[in-house]
């Protein structure tokens, strides 16, 4: 085996652990954010039946799981970080310059996360929360994108980006239509989730 084999066996070796690792992190993502409604919804009506319209109360009540949530996210990013390092080192031609975005573009994500719920819950259907609904469906996709960049696009991501948009978009109408929507993005995140593991699995074998 030559030099140049064995620098192309380790690119392609550094390449497929950093995508089992993405859509490692990626499984563990959809099925920690699949809970997210669940979550939701009984703190919302809580604090709504209880008429806690206290900021502090509220903020806390939404916050805290909200910070719980994206440092979960963090800590699954965490080890693909670590090999992005390691990848970069071997293999430069790589857009180098992505390294430590996605981290900054998660912080962004949770900030105008908190923001929307708590602002949402005070003044609803206002245009100043559909436009930060919408900034925040942009921040995700582009996160999610610097992972499908990587590990590549599947329909049950599409599904997952889809249930997100429906989500975010029609959740307000009504109690109906909540329960529609919410229904539809926890099932398609958890069966993105379980998809994304079974992926992992046969490329292993």
């Amino acid at each position: 085996m030559t030099q140049e084999d064995v620098i192309k066996e380790a690119k392609r070796l550094a390449y497929y652990t950093l995508k089992s690792e993405m859509r490692k992190a990626l499984a563990k993502y959809y099925l920690l954010w699949s809970t997210f409604p669940v979550l939701y919804s009984p703190i919302y009506y809580i604090t709504d039946s209880l008429s806690l319209k206290s900021f502090l109360v509220y903020t806390l009540a939404f916050f805290i799981p909200i910070l719980v949530y994206m440092s979960l996210t963090f800590v699954f990013y965490h080890r693909v970080a670590k090999i992005r390092r390691k990848f970069y080192k071997i293999y430069p031609e790589i857009n180098y310059m992505l390294r430590g975005k996605f981290f900054i573009l998660y912080f962004m994500i949770g900030i105008l996360l908190t923001i929307l719920i708590i602002y949402s819950y005070y003044v609803s259907n206002s245009i100043f929360t559909e436009i930060l609904g919408v900034f925040y469906v942009g921040l995700v996709f582009v996160g999610l994108y610097f992972s499908y960049s990587i590990v590549g696009i599947r329909f049950y991501d599409i599904i997952a980006m889809v249930s997100f948009t429906a989500f975010m978009s029609l959740s307000n109408l009504n109690n109906t239509v909540s329960v529609i929507v919410y229904s539809f993005f926890t099932i398609s995140w958890i069966f993105a989730g379980y998809k994304s593991i079974n992926e992992v699995i046969e490329n292993e074998r």
